[in-house]
């Protein structure tokens, strides 16, 4: 059994979900709404995504399920006010509302390390190019690092240029990017 409680109690009671059957490993949580995934350890498989819209007053839409394609796995998943989005391990990010509807599925053309979103944002920091070596130094690689932002902004998707706004990120020597996010500060 898997309890979820909230710090306030206000947004939603406790919840108890029985996990022996579907072996979720990867969650988020906003003040809108839950989303476990779980891996495909085996071969014939599927990542499962359950969501639970807890500021939902449709009952009907409230809890709903997305099984992945056989050939994706969950790598990642993020919620944020107004999305789901499950990141797979060969790159593609699926965007859902928080009450089901897969809205976008996205290509990331690199390797990626960690993910954020925050409201329509999804930010995907990752590795760009190839390895390189500064002369004279330790002879330990040096890799690019990059965050792609993505606005998937339903409303102007369609009618948007700049959907994809891509920022480096300096990194020093012997260092390691672990973890990514948003502040509204």
């Amino acid at each position: 059994m898997e309890v979820i409680s909230f710090h306030d109690i206000s947004i939603h009671p406790t919840i108890v979900l029985d996990n022996s059957a579907t072996e979720y490993v990867l969650g988020d949580l906003s003040d809108q709404a839950i989303a476990l995934a779980s891996k495909a350890e085996e071969k014939g498989e599927q990542s499962e995504l359950l969501v639970i819209h807890v500021s939902s007053w449709d009952s009907e839409s409230r809890q709903w399920t997305a099984k992945l394609p056989l050939k994706e796995n969950a790598l990642d998943v993020l919620v944020s006010r107004e999305l789901v989005c499950v990141v797979t391990h060969n790159g593609n990010l699926r965007v859902f509302t928080l009450t089901g509807t897969q809205r976008h599925i996205i290509s990331h053309p690199s390797p990626i390390l960690t993910t954020a979103c925050f409201g329509s944002r999804i930010a995907i920091c990752s590795v760009t190019g190839g390895d390189y070596y500064e002369k004279g130094k330790e002879q330990q690689p040096h890799f690019q690092h990059t965050v792609s932002i993505y606005d998937v902004d339903s409303r102007y998707w369609y009618r948007n240029k700049d959907n994809v706004t891509t920022v480096n990120v300096p990194i020093a020597r012997k260092e390691h990017l672990l973890w990514l996010a948003y502040t509204t500060f």
